[in-house]
């Protein structure tokens, strides 16, 4: 299983297709960076997608992901290409039990200096801030990058 020392966490905020353009734009924010992808970080996504609105478990790996630009269209279509296919370099869908989201922290607080960034393992995205999920993922691991020296990047 690969390894994340930072994990970002994103839930769908409804049930429509909109969301898979979300959840792809909280990962190419939360993951890339300006010459490169962040190789030990992950996003985990739990998407509600018609037409059963059932949860899908997804998690997107930095050190392997193909494809992963910030453009709209090529994160839809590098998740929707996995959903399609059952499969994509770097997406896999998660196990029963994983990821535990009762230890991930909310980004606000986090952000509002009420948890160290450096002892923290997962963040949730938006997780309170009033403002787009991608924008929090990207404020979060630039905290992170800062703070903790957390950026593992490859060009």
């Amino acid at each position: 299983m690969e390894h994340c020392r930072v994990r970002l966490l994103y839930r769908s905020q409804g049930c429509s297709w909109d969301e898979l353009l979300a959840a792809g734009l909280v990962a190419a924010h939360g993951l890339l960076v300006s010459n490169g992808v962040r190789r030990d970080a992950c996003v985990d996504l739990l998407l509600k997608l018609p037409p059963s609105c059932g949860t899908l478990r997804v998690r997107v790996h930095g050190g392997s992901v193909k494809g992963l630009a910030p453009q709209e269209t090529a994160v839809q279509g590098v998740l929707k290409a996995f959903l399609e296919r059952g499969r994509w370099p770097g997406i896999r869908v998660l196990e029963p039990g994983e990821p535990d989201v009762d230890e991930c922290v909310a980004a606000a607080h986090l952000l509002g200096g009420e948890a160290d960034p450096c002892a923290v393992g997962c963040v949730e995205v938006p997780g309170g801030l009033p403002f787009k999920p991608w924008w929090a993922a990207a404020a979060v691991m630039v905290l992170l990058d800062e703070r903790c020296g957390c950026r593992v990047d490859s060009g």
